[in-house]
């Protein structure tokens, strides 16, 4: 497989060349990154409060990130939505259970 080389060289400010990895591995870079920040903030927040708080806290940080790359055009619109909707159900269960 041949790359466009030319494209990177051309980069002047690290969106571009995010950007331009972003595309070379076809979308997978930044979505990698917003979940493996999912987990790390997951297991932080697990260490000082319960499994459903921490997946709460996590899921609405990872939200706002996600939501500022689709907006970017880095990643697909419905991969915040799932962050949203996991932040949503979270928010629901302890609602409903009165923690």
């Amino acid at each position: 497989m041949t790359y466009n080389m030319t494209q990177l060289q051309e980069s002047r400010t690290i969106f571009q060349l995010v950007s331009y990895a972003n595309d070379m591995t076809s979308g997978v870079l930044v979505m990698g990154l917003c979940i493996a920040l999912f987990f790390i903030l997951l297991m932080m927040n697990m260490a000082k409060t319960e499994f459903i708080k921490s997946m709460l806290i996590s899921s609405w940080i990872v939200f706002v990130i996600s939501a500022f790359f689709a907006y970017a055009k880095l990643v697909s619109l419905y991969f915040p939505l799932g962050f949203l909707i996991m932040g949503a159900l979270s928010t629901l269960y302890i609602v409903a259970t009165g923690n």
